[in-house]
C-alpha cells in the first residue's frame, strides 16, 4: 500500500505501529549498514484484521499511517466498494 513516488531507494524506512491487528509485509526494502531502507517500487503492504471488512480496512489504513519514508504514497480506495 505504500509506494515510492519516484526512485528514492535508500530512504530510511520506519514503521511506528506494533499492534497485533495490523500486519506489514515489506517487499521493497533492504538493510544497508544495519538500517532498514526503501529499495524501490512497492515498499510495503499493510493488512488489517478485524471482525468486519470495515474494521479491517480501518486498521489497515491506521497501519499505513505509521509507515514513513521519503516519497511514500498510498492508495485510498482499497476495499472501499466492498465495505
Amino acid at each position: 500500500m505504500a509506494y515510492e513516488q519516484r526512485d528514492n531507494s535508500g530512504s530510511m524506512f520506519k514503521n511506528d505501529r506494533k499492534e497485533k491487528d495490523t500486519h506489514p509485509d515489506r517487499t521493497g526494502t533492504a538493510m544497508i549498514d544495519g538500517q532498514l531502507v526503501s529499495n524501490g517500487g512497492r515498499v510495503v503492504s499493510v493488512t488489517g484484521e478485524g471482525p468486519t471488512l470495515e474494521q479491517a480496512r480501518k486498521l489497515a489504513y491506521e497501519g499505513v499511517a505509521c509507515v514513513h519514508f521519503d516519497g511514500a504514497q498510498f492508495r485510498t480506495d482499497i476495499a472501499l466498494n466492498a465495505s
